[in-house]
């Protein structure tokens, strides 16, 4: 009869193929590819039939990201929490963007009257220097 052995005989761990930085900013590439490929944290939580316009109710961190819609700068995100940005109707390009972070990107379509809310964190763009050990 063939015995085994008690346990298995130790064997040296695998060494890793990547280093911690790379895989860091891979992960940080990943999420901001699917960002840009239009995953979006958009949600229609109402609608006021009586308006002819959308409104777009934005939490967003950093609170000192810049919005814009079709290319416009329309302010500092802080400044319009608590109250919705009116939009008009439409295709429209949103964009929040900061510095030191990745750009977030969503195309809406807004259609009158309906409010939507969009809550996000900015990725942040690491560096490979910010990575080093």
């Amino acid at each position: 009869m063939k015995r085994w052995p008690d346990r298995a005989p130790e064997q040296p761990a695998p060494k890793p193929r990547t280093s911690p930085w790379q895989v860091a900013l891979m992960v940080s590439w990943l999420s901001a590819a699917a960002l840009g490929l239009g995953c979006s944290a958009v949600q229609f939580v109402g609608e006021d039939p009586a308006s002819k316009r959308s409104m777009l109710e934005i939490d967003c961190e950093p609170a000192e990201a810049i919005l814009s819609v079709d290319g416009q700068p329309i302010g500092v995100v802080m400044q319009f929490r608590g109250q919705p940005v009116p939009v008009e109707p439409g295709k429209r390009r949103v964009e929040l963007s900061h510095d030191g972070y990745y750009p977030y990107l969503l195309d809406l379509d807004a259609r009158p009257g309906r409010v939507y809310r969009l809550e996000l964190d900015l990725i942040r763009n690491l560096d490979e220097e910010e990575l080093e050990p």
